[in-house]
């Protein structure tokens, strides 16, 4: 904001009108019940709803227990705080202070457009903040119904948020837990309208991510024109519990809560997607379908330059033993693989 002849005038936090900016790591904030509300009937009872137990999300709109002692009631009060005068007339100043549950648009639909006009900016990629962990969680246990009903009511989610502009670009999950319903899911995700399939930076339980049986799913996401994501979050505990054992207090995370990273574990933010990542150009998945585009969101890439040149080693070691490892090199990667964070 800025001030002309005594009149107040709105200017976007990006104001240039030459710079063009594609958010690729947004988010929404998914309020207590938004899973479960999605989610077929036979499955609401199955989903618990979300309780934010470290407080963090809930620091700017007040004291997280008092929210918590009734959720549904505190986001009552905070959507009509949303929709009051006074706090929209403050929002252009405080665009880029406001975060988590206060921010525009943050779990509104209707507001986000104007968080976007704001901001300045032409699109935003869409991801979840609460639920990477318990799609993972999902994924890697025994019932299937679960792991695929709770992605199906995830995407529904996505899919609405976004519907309230052409510029929110939605993120959908994939299991790969099972062959044939992850290629059904893909299917129907894209169907849907998709932007990207995000699945989990981390290998499925009973067999890799490189399995050519998984090959519908690529093949359909290249198809479409639209890139397989990976997020931070989607992979389950990152270190062994013991790491923490060590007979110090337990540090807050970064945000002063409980439930996000610390410095021991931040470390392996990218040895998830590293060893995916690996594992997909070693067994010939980008060689398979070469107009295939991957994300790696959150996940940091001061990695790749090392990670590039052990790969590059290892292709150098295995002359004359390369059968079934992809024909490309280094210098193509920056074809398949794109990153933010």
């Amino acid at each position: 904001m800025s001030v002309m002849n005594g009149e107040r005038v709105v200017r976007p936090y990006n104001s240039d009108p030459l710079r063009l900016i594609h958010d690729a790591d947004a988010h929404l904030m998914e309020t207590p019940e938004w899973l479960r509300d999605h989610a077929d009937p036979d499955l609401r009872d199955r989903i618990h709803p979300l309780r934010y137990p470290g407080g963090n999300e809930l620091r700017q709109t007040g004291d997280p227990k008092d929210q918590q002692r009734d959720l549904a009631a505190a986001f009552d009060r905070l959507a009509e705080l949303h929709r009051s005068e006074e706090y929209r007339a403050v929002e252009q100043e405080e665009i880029m202070l406001r975060k988590n549950f206060a921010a525009t648009g943050s779990f509104l639909p209707e507001d986000r457009p104007r968080a976007l006009d704001l901001l300045g900016f032409s699109s935003q990629l869409v991801f979840n903040t609460f639920h990477n962990r318990r799609l993972h969680d999902w994924e890697h246990g025994d019932d299937l119904d679960l792991a695929y009903g709770a992605a199906r009511a995830h995407n529904r989610g996505m899919l609405e948020f976004c519907s309230a502009d052409v510029r929110l670009l939605p993120t959908s999950y994939v299991p790969l837990a099972d062959f044939e319903l992850a290629a059904a899911m893909a299917e129907e995700a894209i169907e849907a309208g998709a932007a990207a399939l995000l699945v989990a930076s981390g290998c499925p339980r009973g067999h890799s991510p490189s399995h050519v049986a998984l090959d519908p799913v690529w093949a359909r996401a290249e198809e479409a024109g639209i890139p397989v994501v990976f997020h931070v979050g989607g992979t389950g505990d990152l270190i062994a519990a013991g790491y923490f054992r060590n007979g110090l207090p337990v540090p807050r995370d970064f945000h002063g809560g409980e439930e996000n990273f610390r410095s021991v574990d931040y470390m392996a933010i990218p040895h998830p997607p590293m060893q995916t990542l690996a594992t997909m150009i070693f067994d010939g998945v980008l060689e398979r379908f070469s107009r295939l585009r991957i994300g790696v969101i959150e996940q940091g890439a001061v990695w790749l330059p090392s990670w590039m040149r052990r790969w590059s080693r290892r292709w150098t070691l295995s002359a004359g033993t390369r059968s079934g490892w992809v024909h490309c090199r280094c210098g193509l990667l920056s074809t398949f693989v794109v990153r933010s964070g």
